[in-house]
């Protein structure tokens, strides 16, 4: 690749959250799932335990409430908090984003015109709308798709392939 990849634009709020919502998706799906089964262990307590110390139906109504959160609520409460954390900051409401993406590095804007090297970066990630880049386990900056010029994203994608190596 020869020429540097620039990405100009704004970040809106649907990338905002797309983004989080992409970073946070391994520790989502451990929590639901871990939610499940607890909804299961419950629903199935008056069976294990017996004695008739709590009813049947009880444990059966609470079973399912604590499996239906896991499986829908913990993803609705997740959208509204992040939501509602990009609406209190006003910083956050569409700051303008420049990357220049080069065999050097990524050069990002505000950095003082400084080169972040392909060394210092830990990976990347990437769904239908953004892709993350990693500089560090929970540290990421978002590369919304919309905004890599056309006919680039393969060029994009090979290049921190090349760099970072597999998508994790």
């Amino acid at each position: 690749m020869d020429q540097p990849i620039v990405i100009k634009g704004r970040l809106e709020r649907d990338d905002y959250v797309a983004a989080h919502l992409l970073a946070l998706r391994r520790r989502r799906a451990i929590l639901r799932l871990s939610l499940m089964v607890a909804g299961l262990a419950i629903s199935l307590l008056d069976y294990i335990v017996g004695a008739g110390f709590l009813s049947v139906r009880f444990c059966q109504v609470a079973g399912a409430m604590v499996f239906f959160y896991g499986l829908v609520g913990t993803e609705v409460l997740l959208m509204l908090r992040l939501r509602r954390q990009f609406n209190r900051d006003p910083r956050s409401v569409g700051p303008a984003l420049e990357m220049t993406f080069s065999e050097q590095g990524v050069a990002l804007q505000g950095a003082g015109g400084a080169i972040l090297p392909w060394s210092r970066l830990q990976g990347w990630r990437e769904d239908g709308l953004n892709i993350l880049v990693f500089f560090g386990r929970q540290r990421w900056f978002p590369v919304p798709k919309r905004l890599v010029p056309e006919g680039r994203l393969e060029d994009l994608r090979r290049l921190m392939s090349h760099h970072l190596g597999r998508r994790r």
